[in-house]
């Protein structure tokens, strides 16, 4: 450990990154800092505490940042400075360790698995993995228990035959399957050597969801990227959900499911979509299915530049040809939206280069076909007052 992620050139670049302070770290050691010396709510507790404090926020979302962001500081100080990187861990353990609480009859301060139809596994499931692999060696072999048994009950009530999940289980494209999903294979994975239901759920993941499920549904409808449920709410999180587990996978066992005979293409087509869908303003997305989800028409969602950074980081991370163009076009949308919808600091962090290189939007094609999702955009050029079309065949 730590074995999701956090593998050893993942690392030396971060600390690197801390060691030159770069932007990233002084936005998230500040974002860890803040937590030092509060209190961590249980999740029956006051959600939204004021700093040091924390809580779950909604439903979790306030939780998984937290824990990510001070398990991320744990680990690039750990070796330089043992000393500042203490409290770091400290507070990771405090806030997973409420996270896992169990669910009791009587007396309860626990999260229930079933929260709001297993919502809030996106958060919590995602936590209990990367949480326990982060900060590994500080648990005690019972914490460690109280993570993996309380881990183990919510992905048996998500995958339950008519259980609370089962409508969005069924089908393994959406908000709620891409939360499970990363959560599964993070818990499977990080757990793997001390939990006894690890190798079954890891089995699991990889040959039946992954392999007979997600693999061939993205290869048939989402080829060339797209989020059906739109960009304006569920995307950016979901493209991070459905996007990090093949990373996981790579840095745990030396598997690659991005370029593997029958590829997993979607953490890269994610790029050429988010490019080509962004309206010429840079401001806008075209999120036609965000529009035409109900009968009341709603307006385009504005681009969120977190949802740049962490695709750039995975492109980076595989190795892809267009890091430079997409790092351009990140630049460009942040500085078109004055940095609307930033990623969270330990995501940040972990996704965007300062180093990375830079390459002219004008080397892009002027359209672009998404196979899966039959969808097609043009422009007139790449200038920021071009034409601009899309069309979505059905």
């Amino acid at each position: 450990h730590p074995r999701l992620i956090l593998d050893t050139n993942t690392l030396t670049t971060l600390r690197q990154s801390a060691a030159n302070n770069s932007a990233q770290w002084q936005t998230l050691k500040a974002t860890c800092d803040s937590f030092i010396g509060g209190t961590v709510q249980y999740p029956t507790g006051t959600a939204y505490p004021n700093l040091p404090n924390a809580g779950q926020g909604y439903e979790g979302d306030a939780y998984l940042p937290a824990l990510l962001a001070e398990g991320m500081c744990y680990q690039v100080l750990k070796v330089s400075n043992p000393t500042a990187a203490a409290p770091y861990g400290a507070k990771a353990v405090d806030l997973l360790m409420k996270m896992s609480t169990p669910v009791t009859s009587s007396g309860n301060l626990g999260e229930a698995p079933c929260t709001d139809d297993g919502y809030v596994m996106r958060f919590y499931g995602v936590g209990f993995g990367l949480g326990y692999d982060w900060v590994y060696e500080l648990l005690t072999p019972a914490q460690r228990t109280q993570v993996y048994t309380t881990a183990n009950a919510w992905i048996t009530a998500w995958e339950a035959p008519n259980g609370c999940a089962d409508f969005e289980y069924a089908n393994p494209q959406s908000n709620y399957f891409a939360g499970y999903f990363h959560a599964k294979a993070a818990i499977a994975l990080a757990t793997y050597d001390e939990n006894p239901s690890a190798p079954a759920e890891w089995t699991d993941w990889l040959t039946n969801q992954f392999a007979k499920r997600v693999q061939p549904y993205y290869a048939q409808h989402l080829t060339g990227g797209g989020w059906p449920e739109g960009f304006a709410n569920y995307a950016p999180l979901s493209i991070v959900n459905m996007s990090l587990p093949a990373r996981e996978v790579m840095t745990a066992t030396g598997q690659d499911l991005v370029h593997a005979t029958a590829p997993y293409s979607y953490p890269l087509d994610s790029a050429n979509y988010a490019m080509h869908f962004t309206w010429p303003s840079l401001t806008y997305f075209d999120d036609r299915d965000t529009n035409h989800s109900n009968s009341t028409t709603q307006p385009p969602g504005t681009t969120q530049v977190g949802m740049f950074q962490q695709i750039l980081g995975e492109l980076t991370y595989w190795n892809s040809s267009q890091v430079g163009v997409f790092n351009q076009y990140l630049t460009s949308v942040n500085a078109a939206t004055s940095g609307y919808g930033t990623a969270d600091p330990w995501l940040a962090f972990l996704e965007v280069n300062p180093a990375a290189p830079v390459t002219p939007l004008n080397t892009l094609p002027l359209s672009y076909f998404a196979t899966g999702m039959g969808a097609v955009a043009a422009r007139s050029d790449w200038g920021t007052s071009a034409s601009w079309m899309s069309f979505r065949a059905g």
